[in-house]
């Protein structure tokens, strides 16, 4: 019985740890992807985002 729980306990452990670096893996993919948009955009663009980011977090 208490072999079971165990054996169940480090299969959920196993499967978190499995999502996190799946999780992981896709956040670096996107900040990565991020970084080149934000290399490639021009500085103007980059300020106009900000300014409308700045608008809804602090206007609404």
């Amino acid at each position: 019985m208490l072999a079971k729980v165990i054996k169940d306990l480090d299969s959920k452990a196993q499967d978190t740890l499995n999502s996190q670096e799946k999780l992981n893996s896709a956040i670096d993919h996107l900040t990565r992807e991020l970084d080149q948009l934000l290399e490639d955009a021009s500085l103007p663009f980059i300020m106009q985002q900000r300014f409308q980011l700045f608008e809804r977090e602090f206007h609404h």
